[in-house]
């Protein structure tokens, strides 16, 4: 009998939940940084650098986002049955994952009005690239021990 949400709080769930927590900050704050898409984020948002707030909810939202998104992966990798492949499996359910949300958003992208054409690109190919590193990130972490 498949077993889809095997709920355990034993020490190595607990360490892959904060791992998984802590890629997703760590990510989000260098893929969103100067270091990384912040110049050309700001620019598809229209956004100036005082237009920035510096407030906790999104940290908060993030790290729920992080919980859920782990649930799920476990889920869909305890649903594939993964065996001797591991890593490539892993990768397979985060590209297929990240398929089902570029999926959803692309019609923001591609019906919109053709002068914020370019923005909403930006901006969609920006947030596909986080979330299909993160989701390989976190399934990787899940997979790995």
């Amino acid at each position: 009998m498949l077993e889809l949400l095997s709920i355990s709080f034993t020490f190595t769930s607990i360490a892959k939940l904060v791992l998984i927590i802590g890629a997703n900050l760590f990510l989000g704050y260098t893929w969103y940084s100067p270091v990384g898409f912040q110049n050309q984020w700001m620019k598809a948002k229209q956004w100036k650098e005082d237009d920035c707030e510096h407030d906790n909810f999104p940290i908060v939202m993030s790290v729920i986002g992080a919980l859920l998104s782990s649930a799920l992966l476990n889920i869909v990798l305890t649903a594939f049955n993964i065996g001797t492949h591991q890593f490539l499996s892993a990768v397979l359910v985060s590209a297929i994952l990240c398929g089902f949300y570029a999926f959803n958003a692309w019609s923001h992208v591609f019906f919109t009005k053709k002068n914020e054409y370019k923005q909403h690109r930006t901006l969609y190919l920006i947030d596909i690239g986080f979330i299909f590193i993160f989701y390989t990130i976190a399934s990787l972490i899940l997979v790995s021990f």
